[in-house]
């Protein structure tokens, strides 16, 4: 398995894949931010009960 990865590592597919992901995560901070998703945080017990994650 270990040969697979190695394998893997440079290739090009695997560097746009990881991008792409990288692209997907940035994606969904910038909105989450955008649309307001921190109200619904603020919501939640655990934040509710917890200042410091506000």
């Amino acid at each position: 398995m270990e040969s697979t990865f190695h394998d893997w590592a440079g290739a090009g597919w695997a560097n746009w894949l990881f991008m792409l992901g990288l692209l997907g995560v940035g994606i969904a901070l910038v909105s989450g931010v955008t649309w307001g998703l921190g109200k619904l945080w603020t919501t939640l017990p655990i934040v509710r009960d917890h200042n410091w994650l506000k």
